[in-house]
């Protein structure tokens, strides 16, 4: 009977994965096929190909010299570039920074801040797309890939953030991938899950990762705070504490992607708002030394009336 549970289960874990949107990067033509960065952008103008390091010597330098819609192409010859990247919202409206070719890694310089940092304090529109780049932290960076945002008061637009990963691997940081300002309130008496509602005025962001891989992050793999988009085909495995932690997600899917070995959850949905759950492998989770540990799907908290969470056709092993 232990024999024909297992060989179900290995059918069952075979028949999820095929369905899943996981493909080999292909790196042909990864300017010609990048986003169309929507309406609202300076669409009239063309963009430029920034290369590096055939243009420029650093990734960093290319960002300075960037101008809206131009797309930074970083080739592996010069790879693993040591930067601490900065994107401001006040310098730039769009830009891609893509990988020409596997093995373009990007560690940190210094242990002072995140690897690439996005930053939107005014909440002017930023679209930022990120795509076949290994973003590795060493075990020094305190975030891979953050990204920041204002409060409320001065959106003009619902989402004035943008910021989409395509096939990017993120390892060996504190904490893998950030959006928004940590919602937690430190001194409600340790209560499990507390949250300073006066956070929640931060503005929403709108993110995508798409066929990353996030693993071996001494925390989370990945913190989403106040954002709306998608998780699709990505590998969330080995970080060391939670997988993926959301608080006050708005229509968020999470689709065809595999969880595996993370310590304490591999996703926890805190005041979530209108999150699709589909198509998801979670396995098993490594057992935490509190009561909390080890726990697959953390749901906690719902907003209203409106529809929390929609968990539909999940494998749990």
């Amino acid at each position: 009977m232990r024999s024909r549970t297992v060989v179900v289960l290995f059918v069952a874990v075979v028949a999820l994965c095929a369905s899943f949107s996981f493909a080999g990067p292909s790196y042909a033509g990864a300017v010609a096929d990048l986003p169309d960065f929507g309406p609202g952008t300076d669409s009239t103008r063309d963009s430029r190909t920034l290369r590096v390091p055939g243009q420029y010597p650093t990734i960093g330098d290319a960002i300075a010299a960037a101008r809206h819609r131009d797309v930074i192409l970083v080739s592996p010859a010069g790879s693993p570039y040591r930067e601490n990247l900065r994107i401001d919202g006040e310098q730039l409206r769009q830009l891609a920074i893509v990988g020409d070719g596997p093995g373009v890694v990007i560690q940190p310089a210094s242990d002072e801040g995140p690897v690439i940092h996005v930053e939107n304090e005014r909440n002017r529109r930023l679209d930022v797309f990120l795509r076949h780049l290994v973003v590795d932290g060493r075990g020094i960076a305190p975030f891979g890939i953050m990204v920041d945002t204002g409060r409320g008061e001065g959106a003009l637009r619902p989402f004035p953030t943008r910021v989409t990963m395509f096939a990017v691997t993120v390892l060996r940081c504190e904490i893998g991938v950030q959006v928004g300002d940590r919602t937690g309130a430190f001194d409600c008496l340790g209560e499990w899950g507390a949250v300073d509602l006066a956070k929640l005025k931060q503005v929403p962001t709108w993110f995508e990762a798409v066929n990353c891989v996030l693993m071996d992050n001494r925390a989370d793999g990945m913190n989403l705070y106040r954002a709306s988009g998608r998780v699709a085909g990505c590998l969330v495995a080995a970080n060391g504490d939670e997988g993926i932690h959301t608080t006050h997600a708005h229509q968020m899917e999470f689709v065809h992607n595999i969880f595996l070995r993370n310590r304490a959850n591999s996703l926890h949905l805190q005041l979530a708002e209108d999150v699709t759950l589909h198509n998801n492998l979670v396995g098993m989770a490594d057992s935490g030394t509190d009561a909390i540990g080890g726990l697959g799907v953390v749901i906690g908290g719902g907003v209203d009336w409106v529809r929390s969470v929609d968990v539909a056709n999940n494998l749990f092993v």
